[in-house]
């Protein structure tokens, strides 16, 4: 199962789907995030590696061509958001500022199975009334049909997804804690990229010694925090190439590069083209 007639065309960014009483479901999976909210009673959600008990105000993303399913679900009610990144074209702003969004979105989802899903975030009552106010808006939004409703709707999913990153960031759980320390080092690169930054300025941010930092990234993320911002720096230069005004060297110094040919070499590692040519295919 894939997109299987959620959206509205091939074109819609988001799509609202509600489902009362949940029945258990075969293993499938979407090529489009699936953000679920469990609004009333509760269930188990499974993968092929794992399950994990869910209730009422869990709220967990289900990456793109993740499978997964449910069973022994009892009054299990609950509302799927589901989104294309690409389609969506949600412009970051300050959001990865916001240690809670690295977490819930990029980490939490591959770190389920050492957490086993104690990570996931769980709203209050007051949070969970105002997420299901969000959601409501975009449902009717999308049943109105009005000329700019896209526009509505990928809104009111920017303001739940920033809803949902200041709730991660306030969790208690002992899990979450260990997730956001390393989400801290990923939001300090994104406010300070530009700088001079080293492992040991990041180590003291996360107040972990340089090797446990080094260890920790690379276990969660896949590489190393001095790779992670180089990548950061890579992905704002970029930014700056996309937006135009700027060369090479100028969008290299803006990044936080202090040598253009060292930026030339990274940008098509990470990028897969020189940053010259990406410019061009932006112009």
């Amino acid at each position: 199962m894939r997109n299987n007639g959620y959206f509205r065309d091939e074109r819609a960014p988001v799509a609202i789907v509600r489902i009362g009483g949940h029945s258990d479901t075969s293993p499938h999976d979407h090529d489009f995030h699936e953000l679920v909210l469990v609004l009333r009673g509760s269930g188990i959600h499974f993968t092929k590696d794992e399950s994990y008990a869910i209730g009422v105000g869990d709220v967990f993303l289900i990456p793109p061509s993740h499978e997964h399913g449910y069973r022994d679900t009892s009054e299990l009610d609950l509302v799927n958001i589901l989104y294309s990144n690409r389609r969506a074209c949600i412009p970051d702003l300050d959001i990865r500022s916001i240690p809670g969004y690295h977490v819930f979105f990029e980490l939490e989802p591959g770190m389920r199975r050492a957490h086993e899903f104690k990570s996931r975030l769980t709203l209050g009552a007051s949070e969970l009334t105002e997420a299901e106010t969000l959601i409501n808006g975009m449902a009717a939004e999308l049943e109105s049909g009005s000329p700019g409703c896209d526009f509505m709707v990928v809104s009111l999913l920017m303001r739940l997804q920033c809803l949902i990153a200041r709730s991660y960031g306030a969790s208690s759980k002992r899990e979450v804690r260990s997730l956001i320390r390393l989400a801290d080092v990923m939001a300090f690169i994104e406010r300070r990229h530009a700088e001079a930054l080293t492992l040991g300025e990041l180590a003291r941010v996360a107040h972990m010694s340089s090797s446990t930092l080094h260890r920790s990234f690379v276990e969660t993320i896949g590489f190393s925090p001095i790779d992670y911002l180089i990548r950061t720096r890579v992905l704002k230069g970029a930014e700056f190439l996309r937006e135009g005004g700027c060369n090479v060297s100028e969008a290299a110094f803006r990044s936080g590069f202090q040598d253009s040919n060292y930026f030339s070499r990274q940008f098509r590692r990470v990028m897969g083209m020189p940053p010259g040519k990406y410019g061009r295919n932006h112009d």
